[in-house]
């Protein structure tokens, strides 16, 4: 448990659970946290009133604002890669910072790079259906090719990993 970063709906949990009359001990028992751990956050939450440790954005390069839009565009599309983000930020903000100071940023906010859950697009057979019969009224079936050549070379047009919150 040493160092392990504990995601803010764990902090939130442990000081409802107090609140609520339980003990520190048991809070941390059903967490599977240590007392010592609760004990911060509970201590950090009366100093704060957040559960929830302020980000340090010296001696990273941007304004704090960035850095809120640079988060929401993760949460918003969590497959997106530095260098995309390192794009994007020089385009709207007209900035540029490494990729690596990215990355410490992200680590930073408690985001980190973790394997994505596929779902299968045919999944929704109205938006399937809608399609086929799109499809259907404006073309025949010699009009159309179809070409997959994602697995001729080992790619996927499917990205595995993405940002997702630490925890």
């Amino acid at each position: 448990m040493v160092g392990r970063p504990h995601a803010q709906e764990v902090k939130e949990q442990a000081y409802v659970l107090t609140l609520a009359g339980f003990d520190a001990q048991d809070v941390a028992f059903i967490l599977g946290v240590s007392n010592r751990r609760i004990r911060r956050w509970l201590e950090h939450m009366k100093q704060h009133g957040d559960v929830e440790a302020k980000i340090s954005w010296q001696g990273l390069g941007w304004s704090t604002v960035v850095w809120e839009e640079v988060r929401d565009l993760v949460r918003s599309y969590p497959s997106v890669y530095l260098d995309e983000i390192m794009s994007w930020v020089a385009v709207n903000h007209g900035q540029h910072i490494s990729i690596a100071t990215i990355h410490c940023g992200l680590v930073s906010l408690g985001i980190t790079y973790k394997k994505l859950d596929a779902s299968a697009a045919q999944c929704d057979e109205i938006t399937r259906a809608q399609w086929l019969a799109d499809i259907t009224s404006r073309f025949t079936a010699q009009q159309l090719v179809f070409a997959d050549e994602s697995s001729k070379d080992n790619w996927t047009s499917f990205r595995h990993y993405g940002h997702a919150p630490t925890g």
